[in-house]
């Protein structure tokens, strides 16, 4: 019977520790819905295509995480980033080549729509592969950790509205 009790209550101590943190898991990978349905909520007149929701991880020095996104030739597609559950703004950009290419293009940087916005919306011109620079700055102290929330949306330019 001691064995039955002591099951359930990890059983229920377990329930009650994943219920209570919706922002972040204990291994420090981010699960925050909120923040992705305000993103997908700034897509307006564009479909969910899909979303990435990457662990930012602050350290002593500036670093700089890279997302590649493939996007299809005969759509218009909207970028919405969500920097809400971030200690500190990370800069965003995009660009048309990866990091280790030559002669790469700045398509789009987050320090045009200035820094104190937490949604941050981008349309590129044409339809194709983008690599997403996030720019984190450096811890002040101890490192910090923080989520930031990407969502894709596209628009079929075939289909048009009567």
């Amino acid at each position: 019977m001691k064995k039955i009790v002591q099951i359930l209550g990890i059983f229920v101590l377990f329930i009650a520790v994943t219920a209570a943190g919706n922002k972040r898991v204990s291994n420090g990978s981010c699960s925050n819905t909120e923040a992705k349905i305000k993103a997908i909520d700034s897509l307006d007149t564009y479909f969910y295509a899909s979303s990435k929701i990457s662990s930012i991880n602050y350290t002593y020095k500036t670093s700089v995480k890279e997302v590649e996104v493939p996007l299809f030739k005969g759509e218009k597609y909207r970028m919405v980033f969500n920097r809400q559950d971030l200690p500190k703004n990370v800069e965003v950009e995009i660009y048309d080549k990866s990091r280790e290419s030559d002669g790469r293009t700045l398509l789009y940087s987050s320090k045009t729509e200035g820094n104190g916005s937490t949604i941050l919306t981008y349309e590129p011109k044409k339809a194709k592969n983008l690599f997403i620079n996030y720019v984190i700055p450096p811890a002040q102290g101890s490192d910090e950790t923080g989520c930031m929330v990407f969502v894709l949306g596209y628009q079929l330019t075939f289909v048009k509205n009567n």
